[in-house]
């Protein structure tokens, strides 16, 4: 048997740059004076509005929970190899997608079965690639939704349903996770599914990645989930500390609290090419634990690089790598420290350590949240559109007679130029209309290819280094359940 050392003890980010220093120095001292920490592991709602934030707070401890029982999960992998299943495919949105797919990308070990795939789309193009790529004799879906209602999901899984081939009943090959008491629940129990794991109720989606919406497609997909929560236990216990300094979560919360009041609301992430998935995950919980209230922090993930004076001065920047990181991307980092842009250094001694990170940085969002003074559980604006959406399916509503190509409030249509004219006049109008500080969310509704990727990418590195604007890319329908609270309830 092989002993690995334990996890180092978690310390704080190191924040070069210089750029924030003041304004971090007053909020370090305001959360000190307000005893936040003790708050927050009190679960003191007042921390933030007042409202039901208490109930959501169950993430804080679950990593040194799931550590005591973390036997079950290497079971569970020993189960769906001697079943013989050769692959695991996650259906779900958001919370119940974004972190296997880093376990997938990062930390499922390659050759091991089964073998793990995401899906997180219901693009054609992509359901027919994955259905002839399977052998579906021997796959084991893992449907995921918390609520157990998630249109997408449940889309997904009548998908899965026809492809499991007879004689085979398709509930023997599909696994559940969702919350106990949910009609996806109710109905996989019935069924007889392969088995069925309970969501925590005190968990919120994007808050979920160490529970068993996160932890089980680990296990499944073979990484080593005994490391990765001991990596997370760590860091849960040094989140406790009741001083800032010493305190990994808390130091990192009140630099972004920092950066956003000096105007550095995007987090910019430079990744080696093996951690950049982490990004995946963080751009979710920021975006839709800030943006709300006409606030927000914006995550800019997978950004081709630039040159440091083609960035404005809105920007905070994370390096994420290795120990140490590789000198490339070590050189970047430096050269935009030098010109005065505040640069977080995250530096992992393995991949599993990127559990803890999942700990530092919902802790880091909490706190942000409450200096933000907005409640970090919520997403007001994206079930306003789930409900107006439910109506309008309800009640059959014809789409519109001629579609109308909006820019920026502009609606062109008529006597103005078609096809790529047209376009090109929107888009000058939307572009013409950008602030200072100002960001281009592009959000496309395409197959996620590598020549789509490509393309996209082509285009918001062009912006920036035209415009100095920061242009974030999602594709369709992920994006609603990751980015869409900071589209529709952030700044804009």
């Amino acid at each position: 048997m092989v002993v690995l050392d334990p996890p180092a003890v978690p310390t704080p980010l190191p924040l070069e740059g210089g750029a924030l220093q003041d304004a971090l120095k007053t909020a370090t001292a305001e959360w000190t004076r307000a005893r936040g920490t003790e708050r927050l592991w009190r679960r003191d709602a007042t921390l933030w509005t007042g409202g039901d934030e208490a109930r959501w707070l169950g993430w804080l401890d679950v990593s040194s929970r799931q550590l005591a029982r973390a036997a079950r999960l290497s079971h569970l992998h020993r189960t769906a190899q001697d079943e013989g299943f050769a692959h695991v495919v996650v259906l779900g949105m958001g919370g119940s997608s974004l972190w296997p797919e880093v376990v997938r990308q990062v930390l499922a070990p390659e050759g091991v079965r089964p073998h793990g795939r995401v899906l997180d789309t219901t693009d054609p193009t992509v359901l027919a690639r994955a259905a002839a790529d399977l052998d579906r004799a021997r796959t084991l879906f893992v449907v995921s939704s918390k609520s157990g209602t998630t249109l997408e999901t449940r889309l997904l899984m009548d998908w899965a349903h026809a492809l499991v081939p007879e004689p085979i009943p398709p509930f023997s090959h599909m696994a559940f996770i969702t919350d106990p008491g949910s009609a996806l629940w109710r109905e996989a129990v019935h069924a007889g599914a392969w088995s069925v794991f309970a969501g925590e109720p005190e968990i919120g989606g994007r808050f979920s990645a160490l529970s068993d919406f996160g932890m089980v497609p680990a296990a499944l997909m073979g990484a080593d989930t005994s490391r990765m929560l001991a990596h997370a236990a760590a860091m849960e216990a040094a989140c406790r500390d009741p001083d800032p300094a010493r305190n990994p979560g808390v130091a990192l919360g009140l630099q972004l609290a920092a950066a956003y009041e000096d105007g550095r609301d995007k987090l910019t992430i430079l990744a080696e090419a093996e951690l950049a998935p982490f990004a995946l995950w963080l751009e979710q919980l920021l975006s839709e634990s800030t943006g709300k209230q006409g606030k927000g922090i914006t995550v800019v993930a997978g950004e081709p690089a630039g040159e440091p004076a083609t960035y404005g001065d809105d920007r905070l920047f994370l390096l994420l790598g290795g120990d140490p990181p590789r000198e490339a991307l070590a050189a970047r980092a430096a050269g935009l420290a030098e010109l005065g842009h505040p640069v977080l250094r995250s530096h992992l001694g393995e991949p599993e350590a990127l559990a803890g990170e999942v700990v530092r940085w919902e802790v880091a969002v909490a706190v942000a949240a409450s200096r933000l003074e907005i409640n970090p559980f919520d997403q007001p604006d994206v079930e306003a559109t789930k409900a107006a959406t439910r109506t309008l399916l309800a009640q059959g509503a014809p789409p519109p007679a001629q579609p109308d190509l909006v820019g920026g409030g502009l609606e062109l249509y008529g006597t103005v130029p078609e096809g790529e004219a047209r376009l090109t006049l929107a888009l000058a109008h939307l572009l013409g209309q950008l602030p200072v500080r100002g960001e281009l969310s592009i959000l496309a509704y395409l197959p996620p290819t590598e020549e789509v990727d490509e393309a996209l990418q082509k285009l918001r590195a062009r912006l920036r280094d035209a415009r100095g604007t920061a242009a974030t890319v999602g594709y369709g329908p992920r994006y609603l359940h990751s980015t869409g609270q900071l589209h529709k309830g952030g700044q804009g």
